[in-house]
């Protein structure tokens, strides 16, 4: 039960994930369980899916860190 969004995905020994990617990508996982995978174009971002409150917490934190260009 993984959902992959823009993207082909191979799943190994993983439940519960969610994947978005850019451009259409190809994405291997293994031994992931409920975790969100998501990527921008110069970003990745992978949390835990119990803890994806704090996304925007991550985000405001590279945008201070390493400026807008990243979010």
């Amino acid at each position: 039960n993984n959902a992959c969004l823009n993207c082909k995905a191979l799943y190994f020994e993983s439940t519960g994930n969610i994947v978005a990617m850019s451009d259409g990508k190809v994405v291997v996982v293994q031994g992931l369980e409920d975790y969100i995978v998501a990527e921008s174009d110069n970003a990745l971002l992978i949390c835990k899916k119990s803890e994806e409150q704090r996304i925007k917490h991550f985000v405001t934190e590279v945008k201070f860190r390493f400026g807008d260009e990243y979010v």
